[in-house]
């Protein structure tokens, strides 16, 4: 292959010979690739830096001509002083976006020359080659034994509308953001900045130090992934319709392309993934959704985390971009569902580790409402203080002790839950139904608050599991499953 077809090329992370190998450059392409992503480093900065001199130079400005108790031979004065100033700035970007560019040019070339030289490169793009020219399926088979830069990848499947596969529009959520004002306006423009500068920095996968720095175990790890969708490059564009348009080309594939039916399909949503995967159920009538460690509404985490004298900025920047609501997503679907909440979670808990603030709570809590209003009406607030009394209780050791001794000292009339007897009422209200589930359900009406207060705990123990672990520790395998089926 030629110097010029390699310095446009995909990065090659690992190929199978018999098995899967990490690739191993050589060492003018690897420290070609370290200044590169110096040089990505150094840009993203520049971007994220110069703007905020721009806006400091034209406020030094303004005060220079602006100042009513100085002298008008000190304003000029300082005119001058800041004019030189901004003068010597402007010629040291110059300079330093010419030296940037040589060595962009020169790092290119070098790794260029390196990669043409390497056999295993070479032969890798000249399979990559083929496959672009003509996507077949023996070049497929053959492009599939390679792991590279997912941009350079050819097309499996291209998704042409965002109308669902029956023709329907996607279902929605209203819009959450706060309406244009001249009392807002100022509030949109700096949430603006905010959402596209600071929240972009702080996503994996957008800035070229933290790419380099956790690169071997990435390519390590994604050796072992053979899940649908689980090798989605990261945009470093956290917003979103982005990942809304990701997830939906992922089961508009698996039914399309790989024939699989909506009710073969069961998402697991960890953290942040929540959202994709309730966008997901709330469109698809997916067979089951596993949730794990993750929250009702992100703004509530994010005002957790934010200082009190930010807030209002906070909610600006939430609603107006960043506006995940995976409760009111989860509430639009009716399938299977297990929650999973981490008694130790340093992310939806706040302080760490506290139960009751656990934003799983609020999930599991607004999805109970939702489903069964007639056993968390406004008029019962004793079962929701029951609720919260059992949600404020760790069930780790759930199957070592039963539910009944567990949640005894939850009643006050000492009358312990019977499993039995719940879920015989569940039954006779589905039956009643024609054998359907249906929410909002009827399950409730005109039972006595004992059993109201019963069903609920009971309930919450089905939908939702406690693990004894951090945020960021794998699920254990026995909690890895579909969520609580009634008519089991």
């Amino acid at each position: 292959m030629s110097v010029w077809t390699c310095i446009w090329s995909p990065r090659l992370y690992s190929f199978y010979e018999g098995s899967w190998k990490i690739y191993e450059p050589s060492n003018t392409e690897k420290y070609a690739d370290y200044i590169l992503y110096f040089l990505g480093a150094v840009a993203f900065l520049s971007l994220f830096t110069l703007p905020k001199i721009g806006f400091l130079l034209f406020y030094k400005l303004c005060r220079c001509y602006c100042r009513r108790k100085t002298t008008e031979e000190r304003k000029c004065h300082r005119r001058k002083k800041l004019f030189k100033f901004i003068y010597k700035l402007g010629r040291f970007i110059v300079i330093a976006a010419l030296i940037f560019t040589t060595i962009l040019v020169i790092t290119l070339g070098v790794r260029s020359v390196a990669r043409s030289s390497n056999p295993k490169y070479t032969n890798f793009l000249k399979v990559l080659s083929k496959a672009q020219e003509s996507y077949t399926y023996e070049s497929k088979q053959s492009i599939r034994k390679y792991d590279f830069e997912f941009w350079a990848w050819p097309t499996d499947y291209q998704v042409l509308s965002k109308d669902l596969l029956n023709g329907k529009p996607r279902v929605t959520l209203p819009d959450a953001s706060i309406k244009l004002s001249i009392t807002t306006a100022p509030f949109k423009l700096i949430s603006y900045l905010i959402s596209n500068i600071v929240v972009k920095a702080m996503y994996p996968g957008s800035t070229s130090i933290f790419n380099m720095i956790i690169e071997n175990k990435l390519i390590d790890g994604r050796i072992h992934l053979n899940v649908l969708g689980a090798k989605r490059s990261n945009t470093g564009i956290p917003f979103p319709e982005k990942e809304i348009n990701a997830i939906d080309a992922v089961i508009k594939y698996s039914i399309e392309k790989l024939n699989f039916t909506v009710d073969k399909i069961a998402l697991n949503g960890w953290s942040i993934g929540g959202f994709t995967s309730t966008w997901a159920a709330m469109n698809y009538d997916l067979h089951g959704l596993l949730l794990d460690a993750t929250f009702d509404n992100v703004l509530n985490v994010a005002l957790y985390m934010m200082p009190n004298f930010v807030s209002s900025l906070t909610t600006y920047v939430i609603t107006d971009y960043l506006d995940l609501d995976n409760s009111q997503q989860l509430n639009k679907y009716d399938g299977r569902v297990m929650l999973i909440r981490r008694t130790e979670d340093q992310i939806m808990s706040s302080p760490t580790g506290n139960l009751p603030s656990n934003r799983a709570n609020y999930l599991l809590t607004n999805m109970l409402i939702h489903r069964y209003p007639k056993l968390l009406d406004n008029n019962n607030n004793k079962t929701i203080d029951v609720l919260k009394n059992y949600l404020a209780m760790s069930m780790v050791d759930v199957d070592s002790i039963t539910l009944a001794v567990k949640t005894k000292v939850l009643f006050q009339d000492g009358i312990p839950l019977d499993e039995n007897i719940c879920l015989t009422k569940i039954r006779e209200n589905i039956n009643n139904n024609n054998g359907t589930i249906k929410y909002p359900s009827t399950l409730g009406d005109n039972f006595d608050s004992i059993s109201k207060q019963h069903l609920v705990v009971y309930l919450a123990n089905k939908y939702m599991k406690d693990q004894n672990s951090g945020h960021n520790v794998r699920l254990n395998q026995n909690l890895f499953k579909l969520g609580w089926d009634p008519r089991a």
